[in-house]
């Protein structure tokens, strides 16, 4: 359902076709909405990409990428307990406020009180690794997380090889629509 959902794909068959499977598995609808909240943040890793480079390139323009300084209780307790990631250094410094936002929204994916922080790790790689995203930072920092939270490299190829599996999707919606037209398309010398 992960794969399927996330802002990188948001393929709409899929989804609904692992959710409900989910369900039928015994999945609760808190431990739904919350991976697809993992779908949903994901977009974060715009600002991990494009931030660094709109600094470098303001700099070299002239232009400060300095924002207002702000209070940042979430962003200071993640660097206090050893989570920050360095990543959202460049856009933290660009807007400190609007980070911190973020944080707030995101700390709770990763707190344990709805998913167990190993499958939330788990899911963490398979957004990052995911052919439609291919985060190379994101794998890294959730496999070193995942397995320092007892994950095995066994079940961590596992996530790699279901996102691998995503690549039926083409067939899945290509295939319908290769027979549709086939059936109503007048070919130009018969076959």
């Amino acid at each position: 359902m992960a794969i399927n959902a996330a802002c990188t794909n948001l393929n709409l068959d899929g989804t609904r076709r692992h959710i409900k499977r989910a369900i039928e598995a015994g999945a609760t609808r808190d431990e739904l909405l919350m991976v697809l909240k993992m779908a949903s943040l994901l977009s974060i890793h715009v600002c991990s990409l494009g931030a660094p480079i709109l600094i470098e390139e303001a700099g070299a323009a002239g232009v400060s990428a300095k924002g207002k300084s702000a209070a940042t209780a979430a962003c200071d307790r993640m660097r206090a307990a050893g989570q920050w990631n360095v990543a959202w250094d460049p856009f933290y410094e660009i807007d400190p406020e609007w980070t911190e936002a973020f944080i707030v929204c995101g700390a709770p994916v990763y707190a344990g009180g709805i998913l167990d922080p190993k499958l939330a790790e788990l899911l963490s790689i398979a957004f990052d690794v995911s052919f439609t995203h291919m985060y190379a930072p994101g794998v890294r920092r959730h496999v070193k997380a995942a397995l320092k939270l007892g994950a095995t490299v066994e079940e961590i190829m596992d996530v790699f090889k279901l996102c691998v599996a995503q690549g039926v999707q083409a067939s899945n919606m290509g295939i319908p629509i290769l027979e549709q037209e086939l059936e109503e398309t007048p070919r130009a010398t018969p076959a």
